[in-house]
């Protein structure tokens, strides 16, 4: 049954007082809230917040968007845990396939109809991946789940090939060589 472990929630940390009279502060050098951060200036990346544009947007790659005008991004589904748990019958229930979100304005421009599989595709490869057409995304995105390769045999769900165009692994589509350099992140939503 497992044992409850939660803490009593504590507010205002940062107000707690030291030994010498001070305050603890926050988690930073200088005890405060801090958007300047000398660490990264140190190491030559911007010391204060700043948009950067992604690499591969429409704005700042336009001979990219004339080959692939959409904006792919990516999304956790919330029964699943990662790639997790798509083999169980009941979870798989609920969303049985890979799918990809897609505002009904851009649906309706490649003639793409709710439930079709349709073809996801970057400069770096392609997958499969059923269209979720709906008005919750923003017109000229396009959204996909990851994760998607584990079998159900109980719903007779066949795997999908990680490896394959003909698989939903949208890892196949962003690649390492674009991460960020503070961070280290990959750009999933760019």
């Amino acid at each position: 049954e497992g044992l409850p472990m939660a803490p009593t929630p504590r507010y205002q940390k940062y107000a707690d007082p030291r030994p010498d009279g001070g305050f603890v502060g926050f988690g930073t050098p200088s005890g405060k809230v801090e958007l300047y951060s000398a660490a990264f200036g140190a190491h030559g990346h911007a010391p204060l917040p700043e948009y950067r544009e992604p690499a591969e947007s429409p704005r700042s790659r336009p001979d990219l968007a004339a080959a692939f005008p959409l904006v792919l991004t990516n999304a956790k589904r919330p029964q699943y845990l990662h790639s997790q748990h798509r083999a169980v019958a009941a979870i798989r229930k609920t969303m049985p396939a890979p799918t990809v979100e897609l505002h009904p304005d851009t649906a309706a421009q490649y003639g793409i109809v709710h439930g079709s599989w349709v073809v996801v595709e970057t400069p770096r490869g392609k997958v499969r991946a059923q269209a979720d057409v709906t008005a919750s995304i923003v017109p000229g995105v396009v959204c996909g789940s990851h994760g998607w390769w584990d079998a159900c045999d109980a719903l007779g769900l066949g795997p999908l090939d990680p490896f394959s165009e003909q698989g939903a692994n949208l890892n196949l589509l962003v690649h390492a060589d674009l991460m960020d350099p503070v961070s280290g992140g990959l750009p999933h939503r760019s």
